[in-house]
């Protein structure tokens, strides 16, 4: 588990500029109906397949190609949801079997840094999907998703760790994977 004291300065102003720059979509996914009690989880999902592989390395390696917030959302159909970037539609709620078999470690978040995470990503769907080549302030990839809704002492951590000092874009999964710890935690599959 992730604990540490609460940073209340979450980004606020971030999110905010994120989310009202985010294009007006149709299409933001699947509508959750209920939200299960359980912690707020990020899935991080390792490179083993080609298009993991090719992802990792562009990204600088480390082994990681995908991360995603998992706010416990259920669907119409009692599929559970995440909340992704995807670079065919944008920051959305997506069903988490999308990652069946992919190997993935979920690194669970206390409950109020969770908490802040997953209000944090609820506001930004419907946020085009952007590639940090594109600049920033025009779109978010997964890993800019994941890194501007992480409480302030989490991106502190991340900043720190991956001496990384630029747009929220261009951290990849590997560097907040190692920044937050997920080297150190089990592998497990989505098989949910």
């Amino acid at each position: 588990m992730i604990g540490a004291a609460v940073g209340l300065g979450v980004g606020a102003a971030g999110v905010a500029a994120l989310a009202a720059r985010r294009a007006p979509r149709g299409d933001a996914g699947p509508e959750p109906v209920a939200r299960m009690p359980e912690p707020v989880r990020l899935w991080f999902w390792r490179g083993r397949g080609v298009r993991g592989r090719v992802i990792d390395r562009a990204t600088g390696g480390g082994g990681w190609w995908h991360v995603c917030i998992d706010g416990a959302e259920l669907g119409r159909n009692g599929e559970r949801l995440v909340i992704d970037a995807l670079p065919t539609s944008g920051v959305v709620r997506a069903p988490l079997d999308t990652y069946r078999g992919h190997d993935g470690v979920a690194l669970e978040l206390d409950a109020l840094d969770g908490a802040e995470t997953y209000g944090a990503a609820r506001v930004l769907v419907g946020t085009p999907y952007a590639l940090p080549m594109y600049g920033p302030g025009r779109g978010l990839p997964c890993s800019g998703l994941a890194y501007v809704c992480l409480p302030a002492h989490l991106r502190a951590r991340v900043d720190a760790c991956a001496r990384y000092h630029g747009p929220a874009g261009t951290v990849s999964p590997s560097q907040l994977a190692a920044a937050l710890g997920v080297d150190n935690v089990e592998d497990r599959h989505a098989d949910r």
